[in-house]
């Protein structure tokens, strides 16, 4: 048994006489002290240690029939005859999972039924502990430390020393559930490795129970994951894949939320403010008139002096210009089958998130509910603000006002109503819908690239089933609003020009750049707050993401993989 244990049952011990023949020794307090040096040693050198002690015996008929009477009389005055030292080497893969798990902000914590010498040899073998000794005082602690007097110290007691021992000796299965619940008092999520029935307890207790490979069927049971190959480098590999998870949730959710204020306040807000038929002629009775432009009145066989019965109709191809848009007359909106397109495409880029390329955390983590609402309304009002310009910027330029930047995205007014400098351009009202649909669109997929870094969008690139995904979207998107007539009673969407094309890239392009540097901004805000030393000489800011540790390489290599 334990030499400490043993020890103290002994009356005599053997040793070697002065002619080498072994003799017994009384065991006095000097004789003991030398075998338990030689115990210190061997334990320094991480091999468990077991005192091997007789009684000779004749007549045991005498002796008591209960069980434990018979025992605490058959283990007085033993003779001790010698230590057996043997070695339990560490599982493969051990230290390289414990240096793994630091990297990734996770304690590990050994348990250990080894006297405490060797378990702290074991630790420093593993990297839990130190190998220069500066922690063997405080970072190891024999069991008896928790119950120094039989009862186990009050929670506070306990406490105060798990939240600095990283190895527990000498061990009792009870000891283990009061070391898990102790963790789990002061807030932590807890995880506890076992493989016999002494761990049972404490693995139904901890927030994971993990049965490592070769496991008791109790212990199996107990537990909430089940280790089928030796070694604890999957455990590793499962926090690093779970925080990739939770980033590609992350992105997903702060997107989701970002395009949803996007499209429902855009829709909204454009009812609410705009009214195009204050900037398009919708019909043709006396008295319409639209302020600013050069057309008298909206009855143009009166503005202009032409005979009755020339049609003005836009959707008419024998009528002439100036002409009518008779879905002015409503509040702005799209056709029900621009927005499903929309819709489809979305969901088709959303789809690929799963499959996008992260960086996992360097540290646990948890729902900033604040920080996520804060990024995606600020990812959303800036492409929101985006599309409500331009749109003004589209309804200004119906016919007959002629501002100046309609020549980035309009069409060139025919001659008769051109002026000396030829520089007089209008945008007809479908046309402005199909521009604002490819407005929508392209934001809406380029607010994906935003939202998955929290650096500029170019700190990490996307995966190939993403990038895919965004290049058939934004493809399709664009041909459908250069190539194709989307006919509706209330909104019909007409082709517009590859120029007008060009121009809604371009625009929707500079916004994103302003929506990802805000973003951006925002996070180096969040992680100014969580540690104001970032950004100091030798310090780590908390969303740097240009320095990997080992854990988060080799994620990244099973990720791309």
């Amino acid at each position: 048994g334990a030499p400490n244990y043993i020890l103290n049952k002994c009356s005599q011990i053997l040793v070697d006489g002065p002619d080498g023949k072994p003799m017994l020794a009384n065991a006095d307090e000097a004789l003991k002290k030398s075998v338990l040096d030689k115990v210190d040693e061997l334990s320094k050198q991480a091999l468990r240690v077991l005192a091997i002690a007789v009684r000779p015996t004749q007549d045991t008929s005498e002796l008591p029939e209960d069980v434990e009477q018979k025992f605490t009389l058959l283990v007085k005055d033993l003779i001790l005859v010698g230590l057996v030292a043997s070695i339990d080497p560490e599982r493969d893969g051990v230290k390289q999972a414990v240096e793994d798990a630091r990297n990734a902000h996770v304690r590990t914590i050994m348990i250990t039924g080894d006297y405490l010498l060797t378990a702290q040899a074991i630790a420093k073998n593993i990297a839990i502990l130190p190998k220069d000794g500066s922690l063997d005082e405080t970072g190891a602690l024999d069991c008896n430390g928790l119950r120094p007097e039989g009862d186990y110290l009050p929670d506070e007691g306990i406490d105060a020393l798990t939240g600095k021992v990283n190895v527990f000796a000498r061990a009792k299965p009870e000891d283990k559930l009061e070391i898990v619940k102790s963790l789990q008092r002061q807030g932590l999520v807890c995880a506890m490795t076992g493989d016999g029935v002494n761990d049972a307890p404490a693995l139904k207790k901890a927030n994971i129970g993990i049965a490592v490979e070769g496991s008791t069927d109790a212990a199996r049971a107990a537990a909430d994951i089940v280790l089928t190959e030796p070694g604890l480098s999957v455990i590793i590999d499962a926090i690093i894949t779970a925080r990739c998870i939770f980033a590609r949730v992350r992105n997903y959710v702060i997107y989701r939320i970002a395009c949803t204020l996007q499209l429902v306040l855009f829709f909204f807000l454009a009812c609410l403010i705009f009214r195009p038929r204050n900037y398009y002629c919708w019909h043709d009775r006396d008295g319409a008139k639209i302020s600013g432009s050069v057309f008298s009145s909206c009855n143009y066989d009166l503005a202009l002096d032409e005979d009755d019965g020339i049609c003005h109709d836009y959707d008419e191809s024998s009528c002439k210009y100036p002409y009518y848009y008779p879905s002015a007359e409503y509040s702005f909106s799209l056709p029900v089958l621009g927005i499903v397109i929309i819709a489809i495409l979305n969901d088709g880029c959303m789809l690929t998130i799963a499959r996008d390329h992260v960086i996992p955390a360097e540290t646990p983590q948890q729902w900033d509910l604040n920080q996520l609402r804060i990024v995606a309304c600020v990812l959303g009002a800036v492409p929101l603000f985006s599309s409500l310009l331009l749109l003004y910027l589209g309804l200004s330029s119906a016919d007959g006002l002629y501002p100046w930047y309609a020549v980035l995205f309009g069409k060139k007014v025919p001659n008769d109503y051109q002026n000396d400098a030829d520089d007089r351009y209008y945008l007809p009202y479908s046309e402005l819908i199909m521009i604002m649909y490819l407005k929508i669109s392209i934001s809406d997929f380029l607010t994906l690239f935003a939202a998955r870094t929290r650096g500029l969008f170019c700190s990490r690139r996307p995966s190939l089933p993403l990038f895919g995904a965004f290049l058939i979207a934004t493809i399709t998107a664009t041909l459908i609003a250069s190539l194709a007539y989307l006919p509706d009673k209330t909104y019909p969407m007409s082709p517009i020009s590859s120029t007008a094309c060009a121009f809604v890239w371009a625009y929707n392009f500079f916004f994103f750049l302003v929506q990802d540097s805000l973003k951006a901004l925002l996070y180096k805000i969040f992680a100014a707050r969580l540690n104001p030393d970032a950004g100091k000489p030798g310090v780590k800011s908390l969303d740097d993401t240009t320095v990997l540790t080992a854990a988060q390489k080799k994620a990244r290599a099973l990720i791309e993989s």
